[in-house]
């Protein structure tokens, strides 16, 4: 019923509660009593209802309902919920705050008496939710301040204490990257609130720097790229060498001087701020590196680097593969041969030579460009080295030096048969400085 059917015949007289009726077969009459007063803390819509436990629900047997405000100032709308409106909705709209007082009249079709209204009265609060204040987002790791007008009477709760906490003055602290409802509950002027606000946790930019010390040879310097790993979109990027900003605000920087460097990265867009980083670009200091070879003219060398903390370098023999060991082992090939070393974070590669020292086992002076002469080429830095050739009988042939041509075959202007001859060399031993002589043979191939 609209708000215009406020007052029927009977609404005069009630002021208070009625407890007498018109007729004396009372007990057929329904008596409703009156409920106690309530306290409405919004004006959108209440519920109210009477006999709600008969007749499914409907109310007494034969009985219908009327429902009205009795103060002239409600102006709202009465809405039924049952054939008997024994329940109904009272949606208050622009009614001001204040007491009202509800009554409702049973109606019965079997009796011609009528008990008295029943009535409520209602203490309209015109109070609504207030909103919690604050930002809406946080970036992890950090906090903001929530607030809200009644905080000093309320109570703070989350429903997802993983992703962060808040304490009871609203001091809200994003713990993991997600979303968390925060709630806030308080009374106001009798009138219990539950508000809540959802609050976005923002992850912090990751820069990672690759290594954490990078490297420069003393020998020339190289230009080393710091990389923080992140997109140059939506990202602002602050550089320091040694605590000095630089003027460079890129993902990534090159530079040449040794020092420390930090950065720290905005997120444009969510106005997070990444822990500063440090990295250090250090001068390398360059190792000293040598090589022995373990015994001249055997069959199976061994060469092995000097060098001080070998397991942080790779190494190589000629043309062959990279190795942790750096010791090669049966190695044939007399002469020089090259040795690469390189650092293995890449902040360091030499080349070195080692000579082996052995002889040639055979040659062929045909003429043909290849193996024509024979000689000990290995011991050519050796100024004092002096090669003494025989037949197989011990007859002595020609003497020779590492950096002459060799021998030819020739001996006395005769080519020399195919055959073995024997030599005897006079060196100085290159690790200790000492005398050495050797005797071997070879054979001469025709």
């Amino acid at each position: 019923m609209k708000s215009a059917q406020k007052h029927s015949s009977w609404e005069s007289g009630i002021k208070g509660k009625i407890t007498f009726y018109s007729c004396i077969a009372m007990f057929f009459c329904v008596y409703l009593s009156s409920a106690q007063d309530q306290i409405i803390c919004d004006s959108e819509f209440n519920f109210f209802g009477v006999d709600m436990d008969e007749n499914n629900g409907n109310g007494s047997t034969n009985s219908t309902y009327e429902w009205s405000v009795f103060e002239n100032e409600f102006d709202g709308e009465i809405i039924p919920q049952t054939p008997s409106s024994n329940q109904i909705i009272i949606e208050w709209d622009n009614t001001p705050a204040g007491k009202y007082t509800i009554l409702v009249q049973e109606v019965n079709s079997n009796f011609v008496c009528e008990s008295d209204p029943q009535q409520m009265v209602i203490d309209l609060k015109d109070l609504f939710p207030e909103d919690i204040l604050g930002p809406d987002f946080v970036c992890e790791g950090e906090t903001i301040e929530l607030n809200h007008p009644f905080s000093e009477n309320g109570n703070w709760t989350l429903e997802n204490e993983n992703i962060g906490n808040i304490d009871q003055n609203g001091n809200f602290v994003g713990l993991e990257t997600g979303y968390v409802i925060v709630n806030f509950s308080y009374l106001n002027n009798g009138c219990e609130f539950l508000v809540s606000k959802l609050i976005q946790v923002q992850p912090k930019p990751q820069p990672k720097l690759q290594g954490q010390e990078i490297c420069i040879d003393r020998d020339g310097k190289e230009i080393v790229v710091l990389d923080s790993g992140l997109s140059q979109e939506n990202h602002v990027f602050e550089w320091y060498h040694n605590d000095q900003l630089l003027t460079i605000s890129q993902n990534h920087i090159s530079v040449s001087d040794t020092g420390e460097y930090k950065l720290q990265v905005l997120n444009s867009q969510t106005g997070c701020v990444s822990e500063v980083i440090t990295t250090k670009v250090t001068e390398f200091p360059r190792p000293s590196i040598s090589a022995d070879v373990n015994t001249d003219f055997h069959d199976n060398q061994r060469i092995v680097v000097n060098i001080e903390n070998p397991q942080n370098y790779l190494f190589k023999l000629g043309d062959g593969e990279f190795q942790d060991n750096h010791i090669f082992q049966n190695v044939t090939t007399e002469g020089l041969h090259f040795i690469s070393i390189i650092e293995k974070e890449g902040c360091f590669s030499k080349e070195i030579e080692v000579t082996v020292i052995n002889y040639p086992k055979f040659f062929t002076p045909n003429d043909d460009g290849t193996n024509d002469t024979w000689n000990i080429e290995s011991l050519k830095d050796d100024p004092t080295a002096q090669i003494f050739i025989f037949d197989r009988y011990g007859k002595f042939i020609k003497t020779i030096t590492p950096t002459s041509k060799g021998w030819d075959g020739i001996y006395n202007g005769k080519r020399m048969p195919t055959d073995d001859y024997w030599f005897r060399v006079e060196y100085t031993d290159r690790n200790d400085g000492s005398q050495r002589t050797f005797r071997s043979s070879f054979t001469l191939k025709r």
